[in-house]
């Protein structure tokens, strides 16, 4: 019995749709950010004892004020001051979980920027 043309298997258009999937996913990964801010989150548990003693606090409030060591600034001051600082000074930073988060953001670019990755954003139990 000898096979017909027609009843052999066509590879050619499965072929054509993998290498059109592999067109798309090689080009959807190109458009991934791999800029990432590190961050050093507190452990479950810890005190105020852990962090060192020489060190600068950011406060952000639920309406979007900020406190640098005690002091009530904003967020353009708030670059200068942090660019006078060692970038290895540890940073606390405190935000209320009201705060608007672009605020939030806009500190953390703040720290990238000036490439200070020594700071922690620190959080509170639930209980």
């Amino acid at each position: 019995m000898k096979l017909d043309r027609a009843d052999k298997l066509n590879v050619v258009p499965l072929i054509d749709v993998m290498l059109v999937l592999l067109v798309i996913v090689l080009t959807a990964a190109s458009f991934i950010s791999y800029d990432k801010i590190e961050v050093s989150l507190p452990k479950q548990g810890s005190s105020d004892k852990d962090f060192p003693k020489e060190r600068t606090e950011i406060s952000l409030f639920a309406d979007g004020s900020i406190k640098f060591n005690d002091i009530l600034i904003d967020q353009s001051e708030l670059k200068d001051r942090l660019s006078s600082l060692d970038k290895k000074e540890f940073i606390l930073f405190k935000g209320d979980e009201e705060a608007a988060f672009g605020s939030f953001v806009g500190i953390l670019r703040i720290l990238k920027d000036l490439q200070m990755s020594n700071f922690l954003i620190m959080t509170q139990e639930k209980k």
